[in-house]
């Protein structure tokens, strides 16, 4: 996917999941060695449903600010996405996009998701049970890992919870929004840990 998106002024930060096999790992960090422009990033553990996912996107979105965002845009990929439009077209539907923000968001309630149960992902504490890969292959879904307990939580500062895509395509305004709210957030709860180291030229 790197080598189909390339550019010389694109930027890529890669996120490998640390529950996957490090001698792959090691074999994409040497693929991609001959790209200048391609970052790998701190691994993190990655589950469905976790906060991991959160922590990686966040750490992309730290390692853009120790670029002082240079870039228009940054767009939240997986490594199941393909692009099927041309550099081209992409670049000139940033443009006519202005500044804006692609995000899928809807406000809870939402009745007809999940028939009004998805709150329990927030609202409720999980377990996660660990379960063989193998067990994938009789059709176990990755949402059954998680238990949920009948025992409520508070969402923390006053946020109203929205549902939607994990992914996205943001505007370096956006982008920088979320980086100085995460870090207020940060200094106040520990919770993300996002050094940014800088050296002169």
């Amino acid at each position: 996917m790197i080598r189909r998106l390339y550019a010389p002024d694109h930027g890529f930060f890669v996120h490998y999941n640390s529950r996957s096999s490090d001698s792959e790992f090691r074999r994409l960090t040497n693929d991609l060695r001959e790209f200048k422009n391609v970052k790998l990033l701190a691994r993190q553990k990655c589950l469905w449903g976790d906060s991991g996912i959160v922590r990686a996107a966040i750490s992309g979105i730290q390692a853009l600010a120790c670029q002082d965002f240079i870039y228009d845009y940054a767009i939240l990929l997986t490594g199941q996405d393909y692009p099927i439009k041309s550099d081209v077209q992409i670049r000139q539907r940033l443009v006519l996009a202005a500044g804006g923000s692609f995000m899928e968001a809807t406000a809870w309630p939402i009745p007809v998701w999940e028939k009004g149960r998805a709150i329990k992902r927030i609202e409720n504490f999980h377990i996660h049970l660990p379960v063989p890969p193998w067990m994938r292959s009789l059709g176990w879904q990755l949402m059954w890992q998680h238990l949920t307990i009948p025992m409520k939580r508070r969402i923390p500062g006053g946020l109203h919870p929205h549902f939607g895509s994990t992914f996205w395509c943001l505007h370096r305004s956006c982008l920088q929004y979320i980086h100085e709210y995460v870090f207020a957030i940060r200094n106040t709860s520990g919770f993300f840990n996002m050094p940014c180291f800088r050296t002169s030229a």
